[in-house]
């Protein structure tokens, strides 16, 4: 099992980008996406979470300080967390703090 956690550092402000960013990131794991779900919160930000056939991956977002967390745990027998991370990278996103913990 891994857990991605990791702070994200750019545009934010776009709901949809946003959701879109993770569940791409989600499909460079090669992870299997179930379904998801985002609520948006006033004036600014938003949570989504999307269930994973092998756990969840969700994102917060502080749009006013150009900020986002992401987490990603998978209990897949070779989970992909370099690809996850790196589709995060190739949408614009700086990762300023990442952990990764392999259990």
């Amino acid at each position: 099992m891994l857990h991605f956690l990791g702070e994200l550092h750019g545009d934010v402000n776009d709901e949809r980008r946003m959701l879109n960013v993770l569940l791409e990131a989600c499909q460079a794991a090669k992870a299997t996406v179930l379904r998801y779900t985002s609520h948006h919160f006033h004036p600014a930000g938003f949570s989504a979470v999307v269930v994973l056939a092998e756990s969840h991956a969700a994102i917060h977002t502080w749009p006013e300080d150009g900020k986002a967390l992401v987490d990603y745990f998978s209990c897949a027998l070779n989970p992909r967390m370099d690809d996850f991370e790196q589709a995060l990278i190739e949408q614009g996103f700086e990762v300023r703090r990442r952990e990764i913990v392999d259990r």
